[in-house]
């Protein structure tokens, strides 16, 4: 049995409320104990690689939210500069590419989700129609800020509740519409090149949290049962500048509006953040 099976089993055989709890009182424990433990198990079992970060020495992480959410050395994940790129706003391994369809679906491990229920508005979604889309999958040994794709301005963007199942790709074949049901946050970055860029962040099993860099108040909490929508004015945002980040590893779904555009990675490749997702032609 594979480490994601087993986190899968688990997940199955357990109450979710059970689980969420558990989860949460660990990692976010401050407890000294509680966190060295918990620090050292996700460090082992998930193989994180400090190489690329700026803190090298793993005895001076405080906890496993401190190894998530650590600092990188930026020399290492240098940021493509032409207008004509969209980045990879992550580091991720590629679960999916694709068109959208002409009613609005994307497809993901063998099923089809409705982008309408994806950035929960029926409006929104049908704007990207024939667009692109691309599903980037983040392990726990990854770091875990979202950046920005592209430079332009944030219009908006919408805290969507939900579940927090397991976001592996053995969940991914086993749930439908798996994406959809989890909470997410979505921004929208406008962008000159590219047109509206949504960039969708999907939380994970039991911690789940995303808290958004250029707005403090908008985050998941896992209890709140009402979609969020928040519009910005004038709010700009460089291309790598910090987004969003995950208190567990999960994934990023990018939904592009038609055009002339071509994606210059493929599916299961890992991507580095910064590096080169789509190029316009």
């Amino acid at each position: 049995m594979t480490k994601n099976s087993l986190w899968l089993f688990i997940a199955e055989i357990m109450p979710k409320s059970v689980i969420s709890y558990v989860t949460k009182r660990i990692m976010l424990s401050e407890n000294k104990y509680v966190k060295k433990a918990a620090k050292a198990f996700i460090f082992h079992m998930s193989k994180v690689d400090l190489t690329d970060a700026k803190e090298k020495n793993y005895h001076n992480y405080d906890g496993p939210m401190d190894l998530f959410l650590r600092d990188l050395d930026m020399s290492t994940r240098p940021i493509e500069k032409s207008d004509n790129i969209l980045i990879s706003p992550v580091d991720a391994k590629v679960a999916e590419l694709g068109e959208i369809t002409e009613t609005g679906l994307i497809g993901v491990k063998g099923n089809q989700y409705p982008v309408s229920e994806l950035v929960d508005c029926e409006a929104n979604a049908r704007e990207y129609i024939g667009g692109s889309y691309m599903v980037l999958w983040l392990q726990l040994k990854d770091y875990h800020f979202i950046h920005s794709p592209v430079t332009g301005d944030i219009r908006y963007a919408r805290v969507i509740p939900g579940a927090l199942l397991p976001v592996l790709p053995e969940a991914l074949d086993k749930y439908p519409n798996l994406l959809s049901k989890n909470e997410r946050v979505v921004t929208w970055v406008n962008n000159n090149v590219f047109g509206e860029v949504a960039v969708v962040k999907v939380g994970a099993a039991s911690v789940g949290s995303i808290d958004t860099e250029y707005d403090p108040d908008l985050r998941t909490d896992g209890n709140s049962k009402l979609t969020r929508t928040e519009t910005y004015d004038n709010l700009r945002v460089e291309k790598g500048a910090k987004l969003a980040n995950f208190r567990l590893g999960s994934t990023v779904v990018l939904l592009l509006k038609e055009g002339k555009i071509k994606p210059s990675v493929s599916v299961g490749e890992d991507v580095l953040l910064g590096q080169s997702l789509y190029i316009s032609e």
